[in-house]
């Protein structure tokens, strides 16, 4: 079997002796999605198709892209390309299929809801969410191969395509089922990060398509450190970033279910700029210390504000800042923002 290390990242290789490998492991990946979209709509899909039923998606939102269905069993896939004339290697090579510590080999996905990802017009790796809650991890990802690098790549680019190109704008979220959900109603100028951070690769692929990002990632505290640090990585890119900032629990999926995609939309189009959602986020962060965590909270944001150019800008974020500082204490607001203000001149200043 060829050493995985000896491919080049490339779907289209240039030179002719790249080429071969390149279209042998999209053949197996591509011969993969069919077998699993056959699973899902035929006769042994039903528990699959009831879950996804269950959780609102309609067969047309399935079918665009092109979800699938990995049955329970250890060698169904690898048994089913093998027989096509696929070889072994090939599927390991593209984290079809693993080696078995004794002989042969077992599918990689098993017993799982199945989401192609693709890269132009080729499915280069997939995601697969677990149908019995009791499995260890409730997602998977396909593993680092000649095709797939998860910080390269995002779910969902050729179904927003169009949308981002006329609007020049895009919405990132985290999951799979969130581009899902938010095409079910129609905002179709989605794609997700399948789990990761954003990457600069993630902001020089977006940079082709649009010219602003709303991110959108879970309200718990990974979720805001996660956006925070994608936000960086995109403006690096020279993106506009907005941040929505969901109720604690949410994700863009259940919250369209409970509020409707009108309040998304709302939601969306009220999304506050990055720094806003920085100098949010800090003063939330250290609201449960106290005047002292308030302190800390006020002097972070200081450094925040001061690293803004426009002073304009500069001048309606200290009023902004002041407010989330004095909580509901209004008679407090205008000390500190003379507060603040001192205190950003100071450091833009010195920096």
């Amino acid at each position: 079997m060829a050493r995985m290390e000896t491919f080049e990242y490339k779907l289209y290789p240039t030179r002719a002796q790249e080429r071969r490998p390149a279209i042998t492991h999209i053949a197996a990946t591509e011969a993969a999605t069919a077998y699993f979209e056959k699973q899902l709509w035929g006769d042994g899909g039903g528990t699959a198709r009831r879950y996804l039923n269950d959780r609102g998606f309609t067969e047309a939102t399935l079918r665009r892209y092109r979800v699938g269905y990995a049955p329970p069993g250890w060698d169904n896939l690898v048994a089913h390309l093998s027989a096509k004339g696929t070889d072994v290697g090939i599927m390991e090579e593209v984290d079809l299929v693993r080696r078995r510590h004794g002989t042969g080999h077992y599918d990689t996905f098993r017993n799982r809801i199945i989401f192609p990802v693709v890269s132009g017009v080729c499915v280069i790796g997939f995601g697969g969410r677990a149908l019995d809650d009791k499995e260890d991890a409730k997602y998977i990802n396909s593993a680092e191969t000649p095709l797939f690098r998860k910080g390269h790549e995002l779910y969902g680019i050729p179904q927003a395509k169009k949308a981002m190109s006329e609007t020049r704008s895009v919405v990132l979220v985290e999951g799979y089922t969130d581009v899902l959900r938010l095409a079910e109603v129609g905002c179709v100028g989605v794609v997700a990060t399948m789990g990761t951070a954003s990457t600069d690769t993630h902001g020089e692929l977006l940079r082709r398509f649009v010219e602003s990002v709303v991110v959108c990632f879970d309200a718990d505290e990974a979720g805001q450190t996660s956006s925070l640090r994608g936000c960086e990585t995109l403006e690096k890119a020279g993106l506009e970033v907005r941040m929505i900032s969901l109720p604690e629990g949410q994700d863009p999926d259940s919250y369209v279910r409970d509020y409707g995609a009108a309040a998304w939309q709302d939601t969306v189009a009220n999304a506050p700029s990055a720094v806003e959602y920085k100098l949010e986020t800090t003063f939330a962060r250290y609201r449960q210390q106290g005047d002292l965590g308030l302190s800390k909270a006020a002097s972070h944001a200081a450094d925040i504000i001061a690293a803004v150019p426009n002073r304009t800008m500069r001048q309606e974020l200290i009023a902004r800042a002041a407010h989330y500082w004095a909580g509901g204490d209004y008679f407090s607001v205008g000390d500190k923002q003379r507060i603040l203000a001192g205190e950003v001149a100071r450091k833009a200043a010195s920096g």
